[in-house]
């Protein structure tokens, strides 16, 4: 399906009339609009919704079409839901899941989509997350680093059982009725807390709640609890569940002995090879004298500059390790390229930031993990913003590369301000 996500990408951005509704785009957003129809689905979606959330976009029937088009977006989207760290997950694992604060993946993005339709059309944003596939995330193992977050899942659930049904609907309980339907699919410890406190948070008469928490109660009695992230599940479920779900709480817990125990969490860092080890010292002389970072007059000298370039063409060098995996190499390697952006400045910064950038898109994290991938990116924007060293801007080098990730990034940023 992911094959052919460049198609629907250009019928669905390219249009100038879609479904009949003549698209009202102000006309510094339609180039942003072109430039959607170039990038992968998770970041044409994230694109579009960052305009709709901008007051740049004000004709309802246009918000509405948008609002469809970054919806199948998502749904193309390479990562099924937003990931988080288990304890003692491991560098690779962490990074991962630090890059699921950028929300690109499938079920945030139909879920902001879902949120942004419901001040618009409040019954098609019912359906709209009825299309949504529930969510059945597999057991975890001992060697896995990291889980489903799926806090803003419920939490929209929230928001659909209490807004969009009328009231004769209500007469009818189609709202508890689609509550259960809901609980009932809950097949991971992951869903508990934030099922539980989707029901808790509900505007309901206290029998409607009570059947709600009975239901809860048998999923969470029929969820397997697994070792590897018990003891966070547990301690979040510990202090809020409420006096009705104590048994079906204490069923889970005993479940936890069936689980295959975990004595050591499995941490996936691998070890620096003496070519990157050799790079942090020279990296580390470079940067620093006498215990503080170089002043910025020894930096305009020809011999720190010359030093700097070596350095540079030293890290055109570095290539993958045997048995590295792809995350490891990319994610050291742009730490050290991001490291350096704190002293240069002038031409050295631009030589670097084109090559941290050139770096990036021949990377295969692009097509494995574009969040991952993205997110070191977004790291060396903010880091030149909020260094006190003076140089190019990484935007400029986005816009450099040609890249079409990189050239609507930039342009959103200029346009809305960076976030």
């Amino acid at each position: 399906m992911r094959a052919a996500w460049w198609k629907i990408v250009w019928v669905l951005a390219g249009c100038v009339m879609c479904g009949g509704v003549e698209l009202k785009l102000p006309e510094k957003v339609r180039p942003i609009m072109d430039m959607v129809n170039a990038a992968p689905p998770e970041f044409g979606a994230a694109a579009i919704e960052r305009l709709l959330e901008s007051a740049h976009i004000d004709d309802v029937p246009t918000r509405r079409v948008l609002i469809e088009q970054a919806y199948q977006l998502g749904a193309l989207a390479k990562d099924p839901w937003r990931p988080f760290a288990l304890p003692d997950a491991g560098y690779a694992a962490g990074m991962h899941a630090h890059a699921g604060d950028l929300l690109l993946d499938r079920l945030s993005l139909q879920l902001a989509a879902v949120q942004l339709m419901l001040p618009i059309d409040k019954h098609h944003a019912r359906e709209m997350y009825l299309d949504i596939p529930k969510p059945t995330p597999p057991p975890l193992t001992c060697d896995d680093g990291y889980g489903g977050d799926f806090g803003e899942f419920y939490r929209t659930l929230a928001l659909i059982l209490g807004e969009t049904f009328t009231r004769a609907e209500k007469r009818h309980e189609d709202d508890i009725h689609l509550a259960i339907d809901y609980l009932n699919s809950i097949a991971s410890p992951m869903q508990l807390l934030p099922a539980l406190r989707m029901v808790v948070s509900l505007n309901m008469n206290p029998e409607e709640k009570h059947l709600l928490l009975v239901q809860l109660g048998s999923a969470m009695a029929a969820v397997q609890a697994d070792d590897r992230s018990f003891l966070m599940v547990s301690a979040g479920l510990s202090v809020d569940v409420p006096r009705e779900l104590v048994p079906s709480y204490q069923r889970f817990v005993a479940s936890r002995a069936n689980a295959a125990p975990c004595a050591v969490a499995k941490k996936d860092d691998e070890a620096q090879s003496a070519e990157e080890k050799q790079i942090a010292s020279d990296e580390m002389k470079l940067m620093f004298k006498g215990g503080s970072l170089v002043s910025p007059g020894e930096r305009q000298s020809a011999d720190w500059e010359r030093r700097f370039d070596e350095f540079l063409n030293g890290m055109a060098d570095w290539r993958q390790g045997d048995g590295e995996s792809d995350s490891a190499y990319y994610h050291r390697r742009m730490t050290v390229y991001e490291s350096l952006l704190d002293v240069s400045s002038g031409a050295t910064r631009a030589r670097l930031i084109d090559e941290m950038v050139g770096f990036a898109i021949q990377s295969n994290l692009l097509r494995e993990a574009p969040a991952e991938w993205y997110f070191e990116l977004k790291n060396a924007d903010d880091h030149v913003r909020g260094s006190s060293a003076n140089g190019p801007d990484v935007l400029d080098g986005f816009d450099r590369s040609g890249h079409p990730v990189l050239v609507l990034a930039s342009a959103l940023d200029r346009l809305l301000g960076r976030r």
